[in-house]
């Protein structure tokens, strides 16, 4: 069987005959593509804060006033953007990948300008959300859009496309989809049960995701002090 020497060599030599190998053979050189995407992005006096046990993953960008609690996970190529307004999102919180958070000026719309999402909140994939409160345990599906004003009340769910309109309130432990929004059906305790173990998983996945970059992250540091020794002219 085929057994690895280190990175980047293998032999299928028979084992005790690793020390016939050529010593003089070159091992093949691993590549590893580091992403030099700035993650946090400072603007008009505002600085995102992550907290040491959230994941923000290496694709997506936070700009300004961005606050994210303990153990939330940003993933890949979200944008969320604190730079008219501050955007706070509370602890064990998923914003899945793609989706885009944004703000209103203070007297652009009249609205609440800032964006808050509660506890244990699962935001799904290329969503788009501006200007709204999103409470505990609610469950956006992907695609939605909520428009600036609306609050999506806790325990409840958004179907996948829906679009809620400026001002709306989407009241606590009911399901609602459509353009725009429409009631459907209220959640049983059940569900609502299942709301906190769902978000608990995304939240494991997202431990993975943090773990696996932590190294990564690390090594580019290292590649990136290196590279600094040797300037290109």
């Amino acid at each position: 069987a085929t057994r690895v020497l280190r990175k980047g060599m293998t032999t299928d030599a028979p084992i005790g005959e690793e020390s016939q190998l050529d010593p003089h053979f070159p091992a093949p050189t691993v590549h590893e593509v580091f992403p030099r995407h700035r993650s946090q992005v400072s603007f008009n006096g505002g600085t995102p804060f992550v907290q040491q046990c959230a994941f923000v993953a290496p694709t997506a960008t936070l700009i300004g006033n961005v606050i994210v609690g303990d153990k939330c996970a940003i993933m890949y190529d979200c944008v969320v953007r604190g730079d008219l307004s501050s955007v706070f999102i509370a602890s064990h919180s998923t914003i899945m990948d793609k989706t885009v958070i944004t703000t209103s000026d203070k007297v652009g719309t009249g609205f609440r300008p800032n964006v808050e999402i509660g506890r244990h909140v699962v935001v799904g994939h290329n969503c788009h959300l501006r200007s709204c409160v999103i409470q505990d345990n609610a469950q956006i599906g992907d695609g939605a859009i909520v428009l600036e004003g609306s609050v999506v009340e806790k325990y409840s769910i958004l179907e996948p496309g829906s679009v809620v309109p400026p001002g709306r309130r989407i009241p606590a432990s009911q399901v609602w989809g459509g353009v725009p929004v429409r009631f459907i059906r209220d959640r049983d305790h059940e569900e609502e049960f299942n709301a906190t173990a769902i978000a608990a998983e995304y939240g494991r996945i997202n431990q993975l995701h943090k773990t696996e970059w932590a190294f990564d992250t690390m090594i580019h540091v290292e590649a990136e002090k290196e590279e600094a020794k040797f300037p290109t002219a």
